[in-house]
């Protein structure tokens, strides 16, 4: 294993302590640390769910009181909201969803919760759909906002050198170098039978073979300290740059990198000034402008698992659109790429809110800037843009 080059850390990888009293702002631990075991207790502490972000909703119906006590009581009788009410909850805001002079009778009831995980998550506060005509909240789609716990500068050294140690760990790494990028609470969403979770650890964030030039691997190795051990490794691998024109050309490229007088050889659709078409009809979503450009995608324009690798060559849709409806909204953004015989061979990948999409959040009679990734594709011969969703509440 070549040396390492560690960011920011100052960490060391043998940890010898004996007791060591921590203070995590106002949450107290005692953590035990030694070469064999480290282990946090936590004390009795106060939930800390964090303060929902709520965007700012305009032209909505008002609920009455006894709409709202309605919402509630359908969310918190709902068995899988139930289950993280057991501690105590308290509701934080209701907030209709519908539109006036609409009768879609949806509305989002905010919960903070007295639920922790500890020692890693402090506080939860819960997002919960409610269908006011059916009578029914959608506990299966709980959306979750956490408080996370911070690590000390010794829990810091016990992760990474629990991660350091893991075989699976030693053999990504092999004789390359590699940067620790970051040693925190991270946590990843996972779904079983339509149902949402989220489970919460130390993580270490690396680069092993942190050289473009090289192929490498971006890594968040998850530890459990408890048990000392590694759970879970999330890889992403990077494809190295190709190499630039002033470099000697006696190395051949895998494939030529395009140039950008390539660019405006695409078709790309709706043109500026146009209108994008929404539900089959002609919305009211304008395209102001747009251009392109290449790139080599980053790990964040990367919907996993298998939409590209870092280092591979992207097309980036950069624009802008206006939204002219009289409410503010969610917007949802993509792309589809076509060959010559009008087939479809690629799309848009970014990560989120939904793979592969966008949504600025526009208000109404403004602008926003967009930027789309996709991968290139040498038989790519038109782009087209398209609006998904228009909506009042943030898309899942």
């Amino acid at each position: 294993m070549k040396k390492k080059q560690i960011q920011g850390l100052g960490l060391v990888e043998a940890v010898s302590l004996a007791l060591v009293i921590v203070l995590i702002g106002a949450v107290g631990y005692i953590v035990f640390i030694s070469d064999e075991v480290f282990k946090s207790t936590p004390q009795e502490v106060e939930a800390q769910p964090p303060t929902p972000a709520i965007p700012p909703y305009s032209d909505v119906q008002t609920l009455t009181e006894g709409e709202k006590s309605e919402a509630i009581e359908l969310a918190i009788n709902d068995q899988e909201v139930k289950k993280w009410l057991d501690e105590g909850y308290e509701i934080y805001k209701v907030i209709s969803l519908s539109a006036e002079n609409e009768s879609g009778g949806m509305c989002m009831v905010y919960v903070l919760t007295q639920k922790q995980k500890l020692p890693w998550v402090l506080g939860i506060a819960l997002r919960v759909p409610v269908d006011l005509v059916r009578k029914e909240a959608q506990g299966g789609c709980i959306n979750f906002e956490l408080e996370l716990a911070s690590l000390t500068e010794n829990q810091k050294e016990e992760v990474l050198r629990i991660a350091l140690a893991d075989t699976e760990v030693l053999e990504m790494i092999g004789d390359k170098e590699y940067e620790i990028q970051e040693v925190r609470v991270e946590y990843w969403e996972s779904s079983h039978k339509g149902k949402s979770s989220f489970h919460a650890y130390p993580a270490v964030s690396m680069n092993v073979n942190p050289n473009p030039k090289l192929p490498g691997i971006f890594a968040i190795v998850y530890v459990d300290l408890e048990n000392g051990a590694v759970i879970k490794i999330f890889t992403n691998p990077r494809k190295s740059l190709p190499p630039s024109d002033w470099q000697s050309t006696k190395i051949e490229p895998a494939k030529e990198v395009p140039t950008m007088m390539d660019i405006p050889h695409l078709n790309l659709t709706p043109q500026p000034d146009e209108y994008f078409t929404y539900g089959g009809n002609k919305s009211k979503i304008l395209l102001n402008d747009s251009r392109l450009k290449y790139c080599f995608l980053e790990l964040k324009d990367i919907c996993p698992p298998n939409a590209a690798n870092v280092g591979d060559i992207g097309i980036v849709i950069a624009g802008t659109i206006k939204n002219e409806y009289g409410r503010d909204y969610y917007i949802c953004i993509a792309a589809h790429a076509f060959n010559s015989e009008g087939e479809q061979i690629g799309g848009s990948i970014d990560p989120g809110p939904v793979c592969g999409m966008i949504a600025p959040y526009v208000k109404s009679g403004q602008t926003r800037d967009f930027e789309l990734h996709l991968k290139y594709r040498e038989n790519i011969e038109r782009i087209e843009l398209f609006v998904g969703c228009v909506s009042e509440i943030p898309p899942p």
